[in-house]
């Protein structure tokens, strides 16, 4: 199965002050390998939604912080 995600980078609050933040939506499901169609996942995952939210979460920004590191991000301005 294929799995992915996409996220979209924001950098304004609705009061138009500045707010860096990002939205990502991670799928329940996949591509099956000859992407012919969509493979829902089980609904009673091994761990709690819950859980698993905030290890995503933590591994997510933890990636984002070794990139900074790297020198794989590059941000403009103040």
């Amino acid at each position: 199965m294929e799995i992915g995600f996409f996220a979209a980078l924001h950098s304004w609050s609705q009061k138009l002050s500045l707010h860096p933040h990002a939205h990502c939506v991670i799928p329940t499901g996949g591509l099956s390998p000859d992407h012919s169609c969509w493979i829902r996942s089980r609904t009673n995952y091994f761990l709690p939604k819950e859980a698993l939210r905030e290890v995503f979460r933590g591994k997510f920004v933890q990636a984002l912080k070794q990139a900074f590191r790297d020198g794989q991000l590059c941000f403009q301005g103040t």
